[in-house]
C-alpha cells in the first residue's frame, strides 16, 4: 500500500507517514518509478506497536466493524460469542481483528474470546434444537477468521525453526490445530500444520522432510488415555532419531503424560504452547 493510503487509514497525514519511514519507525520499499509502498504486515505491525486507531478499515482491506470494536477483551469476548451465535461474520472477524490490532497477541486472543465463546457455542446443542446447527456454523466462520488473521502475518525469516503438528488419529476437529499453527507462526516458526486426523506415520514424514525442531499434537475428541499414551510412545519410537521435542494439548490431553518421555510436554493453552516453543527453541528462534 501506498503511504497515502495507510495515512488514511488511521486518519495522519501524508507526511507524517514519510517521516515515520525516514526515521525508521515504518519500513518501506520502492517501486521501479520510485515510489513508496509499504507491505500490509508491515502496516499492521505498526498500528500495534504505535497505538494508532483504524478510522478507513477498508484500505488495509480489513471489515468495516473494526471502526465499532474499540472495546477490552472481556467485552470483545461477550460481543463475539453473540455475533458468532447471530451468524454476524463481519462483526466477528471486526471484533477479533480490534483486538489484535489494540495489541492482544493472537495465543491470547485464541485463549480469551475465542475459547470461552466456541466454549459457550458447543454447549448450546445440549438445550437448543438448533444448537449443532449453531455450532457447525460457529465454527466455520472460526476458521474463515483465523485464516484472515495468518494472513496478517509476516513470513518467518528463511533461517527459523519448522514446527509441524496436527490433530491426532481419528482427531476430526480443525480449528484447534490450526489456532496452534498461527500462533506459532506470529512468533516467527515455519508452523507446518497437518491438519486434523493426522495418522502418526504422516507426522513422521513431516518430521524428517522438514527437519523440524518440534511437534505439536492436538488431541480434542476424547479417547482413552492408555489409547493416547500408546500414540504418543509410537510416535517417539518412530521420531527417536531426530531429536523433535513433542508437545500434546487440547481437551483430551491429560497431565502425566509427560511420563510417558522425557520428550513430551503437555500445555493448556495457546500460550503456554508459544511459551514452550521459545523455552524448547530459543538458540533458533
Amino acid at each position: 500500500m501506498s503511504p497515502k493510503e495507510l495515512a488514511e487509514a488511521i486518519g495522519a497525514s501524508e507526511s507524517s507517514l514519510k517521516r515515520w519511514i525516514d526515521n525508521g519507525r515504518l519500513t518501506a520499499t520502492r517501486t521501479a518509478g520510485g515510489h513508496r509502498r509499504i507491505d500490509r504486515s508491515e502496516a499492521l505491525r505498526f498500528i500495534r506497536e504505535s497505538n494508532h486507531t483504524v478510522v478507513r478499515p477498508e484500505r488495509l482491506g480489513l471489515p468495516d466493524a473494526v471502526k465499532q470494536a474499540h472495546c477490552d477483551l472481556e467485552i470483545i469476548t461477550r460481543r463475539l460469542s453473540n455475533a458468532l451465535v447471530q451468524a454476524d461474520a463481519a462483526l466477528a472477524e471486526g471484533l477479533v481483528t480490534s483486538a489484535y490490532l489494540n495489541g492482544q497477541s493472537l495465543s491470547a486472543i485464541f485463549d480469551g474470546p475465542f475459547r470461552r465463546a466456541m466454549a459457550e457455542i458447543g454447549e448450546q446443542w445440549r438445550c437448543e434444537n438448533n444448537g449443532v446447527l449453531i455450532e457447525h456454523r460457529a465454527t466455520t466462520i472460526a476458521i474463515q477468521i483465523v485464516n484472515r488473521l495468518r494472513a496478517m502475518l509476516p513470513p518467518p525469516l528463511d533461517s527459523a525453526p519448522v514446527v509441524v503438528g496436527g490433530g491426532r488419529p481419528g482427531d476430526p476437529y480443525l480449528l484447534p490445530t490450526m489456532m496452534a499453527s498461527v500462533a506459532l507462526t506470529e512468533i516467527g516458526l515455519h508452523a507446518v500444520n497437518l491438519g486434523p486426523d493426522t495418522p502418526i506415520e504422516v507426522l513422521c514424514q513431516a518430521i524428517e522432510q522438514h527437519d523440524a525442531s518440534m511437534m505439536w499434537i492436538s488431541a480434542t475428541a476424547e479417547v482413552d488415555t492408555g489409547r493416547l499414551a500408546e500414540e504418543i510412545q509410537q510416535l517417539i519410537a518412530a521420531t527417536a532419531g531426530f531429536g523433535v521435542s513433542v508437545v500434546v494439548g487440547g481437551q483430551a490431553a491429560f497431565r502425566g503424560i509427560e511420563s510417558v518421555d522425557p520428550r513430551v510436554a503437555h500445555v493448556d493453552t495457546m500460550g503456554e504452547l508459544v511459551g514452550f516453543a521459545r523455552g524448547a527453541l530459543q538458540t533458533q528462534v
